[in-house]
């Protein structure tokens, strides 16, 4: 009996000695499992929710003109959007082209941590320089709107004519956006840190803004985004 008992001592013991290195394996794999996931969750929502951002400041970069005035020289002269007071039934919200660029610009750099380059800094999450597609359409003028292109760390700007709501625009992931008032629509491409090692993970996320009127006044407003 006494054998018996220490026999099975014996075996229990081989088993714990034999399975603590399986354990510490299990640990390592879930370690990785879940440290992986959520530095692909976390790059993937940072330029998802970036992009978000900026392409609504994009959008609020605004004034006021007359209907009947299609002078986009006129409507590109200041910075910001005039607030609606309501005193023009025939006013409608008119992008500044430039303006908008540079405030999609402005805040992906303050929420990527891109330096003037739009390149990532060490305390980025993300990796060199995101592409990005940002379309710019008022409605109205000549050109009625602009696309911007930074693709490979090369510049791109193409003048949009046609008028008139609703617009629709095809992105080249198949997804189609409408404007059914002045707004903007981005499409941004960018690369996170991984965990472990020098992989990258690759995401592409597109948002679109639209000004609409709510209550009475003009209000810059998500048109979608994924």
């Amino acid at each position: 009996m006494l054998n018996l008992k220490a026999t099975i001592r014996n075996e229990e013991g081989s088993m714990i000695i034999i399975a603590l290195p399986l354990v510490s394996l299990l640990a390592s794999a879930v370690f990785w499992l879940v440290m992986t996931t959520q530095a692909v969750s976390v790059g993937d929502v940072t330029l998802k929710e970036s992009n978000e951002i900026a392409t609504r400041a994009a959008a609020k970069q605004y004034v006021l003109t007359n209907s009947s005035d299609n002078s986009n020289d006129k409507q590109n002269k200041g910075r910001g959007h005039k607030k609606d007071k309501g005193n023009g039934k025939n006013d409608v919200p008119q992008i500044k082209f430039e303006e908008a660029l540079f405030s999609y610009e402005e805040m992906l750099q303050a929420n990527l941590k891109l330096d003037s380059s739009l390149s990532a800094e060490k305390t980025s999450s993300m990796v060199g320089t995101p592409n990005y597609t940002l379309i710019i359409y008022n409605g109205q003028g000549s050109p009625s709107g602009i696309e911007y292109e930074l693709k490979n760390n090369k510049f791109y700007k193409k003048n949009i004519y046609g008028n008139g709501f609703p617009k629709q625009f095809v992105l080249e992931e198949g997804v189609r956006v409408t404007l059914e008032n002045p707004g903007t629509i981005s499409v941004i491409e960018g690369q996170a840190k991984a965990v472990f090692g020098d992989d990258k993970n690759t995401y592409k996320r597109w948002a679109s803004a639209l000004i609409k009127k709510i209550n009475g006044k003009w209000t810059v407003v998500l048109n979608g985004s994924d």
